[in-house]
């Protein structure tokens, strides 16, 4: 399998090659408080708010989730019916 990478913390994050776990990563990473609403995130990644937005965003958070499951460090907590957040533990 091909691999992407990107260092989170000093901690290097490995990807399957997924463009949009990357990138949620980075958003959530360089927002306030490492939160997003779900249509900030759909709007950011696919340039428009869809009925099919919501479950693309759910793939692709479950890729990342996939993705840090070896690092507990870092989770993506699901704020109900608002948006994403990233928690990282000292």
């Amino acid at each position: 399998m091909l691999f992407s990478g990107t260092v989170c913390y000093g901690i290097v994050v490995l990807f399957h090659r997924n463009k949009q776990s990357v990138q949620i990563l980075e958003l959530l990473l360089n927002s306030p408080d490492y939160y997003l609403k779900y249509d900030e995130l759909i709007f950011i990644l696919w340039g428009k708010v869809e009925s099919k937005g919501q479950e693309r965003l759910i793939q692709s958070i479950k890729r990342l989730r996939e993705s840090l499951k070896w690092c507990p460090e870092i989770t993506i907590e699901n704020i109900r019916k608002e948006g994403y957040r990233l928690l990282v533990k000292d």
